[in-house]
């Protein structure tokens, strides 16, 4: 993974890391997969859902076990470059589904477990299950909270707009700026990309078509001077057979 992907949506001490693992400076270390924000995809409709419910695990860093943790965490100590957190594939396991999760599917609103709209590869899934499986979206505040007295606030529900009720009653919520969070920054560039790729992809055929239409336009140029020529030519000719008829009649 490029250090460049990073910017400005990283923490000091997560960049210090991916910069150290990618030139190969991390004693012992194994693989360092990279933070989680940068290994799922999420539909645009849940990106603010799921940006509140990880929260800063976003920045949460994935490796492959336990002995690379303790390898990338000496060597942010050694430099004093900060503390990260991470999630090796080893260790981390997925939790159960509750008779409560469950229940929260029959009730109004209900979009979906949160671990179920996010895309990564398999071997992500155990650490994205252990984040999220337990946390339930919903459409709005209002079903929401419904939902959260009606399972006796034993779920933590998160809206589609970033609304949060957590297990045990407490609300969290209010106004958030709009795709300021790394997902919907992460998105945005993503997007960004694709676009500038189809208008590369659009000006390339555009290239094609101008240089094919020169060139029939040059051909058309061609065609006129050569007929032009056989013109001259022909009332040349015809002035020649005239003045000799001429001649022949005088």
């Amino acid at each position: 993974m490029q250090i460049r992907q990073f910017g400005l949506f990283y923490a000091e001490s997560v960049k210090f890391v991916m910069k150290e693992y990618n030139a190969g400076r991390i004693n012992g270390a194994g693989r360092v997969y990279g933070p989680l924000s940068s290994l799922i995809s999420i539909e645009k409709q849940y990106i603010c859902a799921i940006e509140t419910a990880l929260g800063a695990s976003l920045q949460n860093i994935v490796v492959d076990n336990e002995e690379t943790a303790k390898a990338t965490i000496a060597s942010l100590k050694r430099a004093n470059a900060g503390r990260a957190t991470f999630y090796p594939i080893s260790a981390i396991k997925s939790t159960t589904e509750t008779d409560e999760i469950k229940a929260a599917s029959k009730l109004r609103g209900y979009v979906g477990r949160a671990d179920t709209l996010v895309s990564s590869d398999s071997k992500y899934r155990s650490i994205i299950e252990w984040l999220l499986l337990r946390t339930v979206v919903f459409d709005n505040i209002d079903n929401a909270a419904e939902a959260a007295k009606s399972l006796k606030y034993k779920v933590k529900l998160v809206t589609l707009d970033g609304q949060v009720i957590n297990a045990g009653g407490a609300f969290t919520g209010g106004s958030a700026k709009r795709d300021s969070g790394i997902l919907s920054r992460l998105t945005t560039i993503s997007e960004l990309k694709e676009k500038a790729e189809a208008i590369k992809k659009q000006i390339t055929s555009d290239e094609k078509e101008l240089a094919h239409v020169e060139g029939e336009i040059q051909s058309s140029k061609d065609a006129l001077k050569d007929a032009e020529q056989e013109k001259e030519l022909l009332l040349t000719l015809s002035r020649s057979q005239f003045s000799a008829l001429d001649n022949a009649n005088a």
